[in-house]
C-alpha cells in the first residue's frame, strides 16, 4: 500500500494523515501490546497523558476513547484529575485500603515455601489452615482462612503462568 495523502473528517475537524500500512499481528499480539501499555506505572500514566492531551486537541471524550480503547468515562475522569490539579492529577497515586499484613518480603518467602512442597509429610499439598498456622507461627501476624486461600490461588495461579511460558 502506498502514502497517499487523505482527509479524514472526524466529529467535525479536518485531520490530514497519510493511509499507514496495515499490520496483521499474530495471534495474542494485540492483547500483549495492550498489557504493555498497561504494564508499567510509567507507561499508564503516559497513556492517561495521551488521552488529556487528545481531548486538549480537540477530541471529545468518547472519541479519545475509541481511540485509545479505554472507557470514555475514564478519559473523563482523566480530564477531571487534570483539571483539579493539571499533570499531578495525572501521575499515580498512593493505592487506598487495607495495608497488607503481610510485608512483601513475608510473601516473597511464604511463596517460597509453599512452593518448595508439603507442610509436612504425608500431605498432598498446602491448604489454607496450614498456611495461617504458619504464618501465625512464624511472625505473629493472624492470616485468617479465607486469606490464607486467597494468597494460595495467587501462588498456584502464578505456578501454571510460569509453566505456559516455558
Amino acid at each position: 500500500m502506498t502514502y497517499d495523502d487523505i482527509i479524514l473528517a472526524y466529529n467535525g475537524l479536518i485531520v490530514y494523515t497519510q493511509v499507514m500500512r496495515t499490520i496483521r499481528p499474530a495471534d495474542g499480539a494485540y492483547d500483549a501490546l495492550r498489557a504493555e501499555v498497561r504494564g508499567s506505572a510509567q507507561a499508564r500514566q503516559q497513556h492517561r497523558i495521551h488521552a488529556v492531551l487528545l481531548v486538549a486537541g480537540g477530541l471529545s471524550c468518547r472519541a479519545a476513547a475509541r481511540l485509545l480503547g479505554d472507557s470514555p468515562r475514564a478519559v473523563e475522569y482523566w480530564v477531571n484529575r487534570y483539571n483539579r490539579n493539571k499533570i499531578k492529577g495525572l501521575f499515580n497515586s498512593a493505592p487506598v485500603g487495607r495495608p497488607p499484613r503481610l510485608s512483601s518480603s513475608q510473601a516473597a518467602e511464604l511463596s517460597a515455601v509453599v512452593a518448595s512442597g508439603a507442610p509436612f509429610p504425608g500431605a498432598e499439598g498446602w491448604r489454607g489452615e496450614d498456611v495461617s498456622l504458619f504464618v501465625g507461627r512464624r511472625w505473629g501476624v493472624k492470616f485468617g482462612l479465607r486469606q490464607a486461600q486467597r494468597f494460595l490461588a495467587r501462588v498456584k495461579s502464578k505456578e501454571l503462568n510460569m509453566r505456559n511460558l516455558k
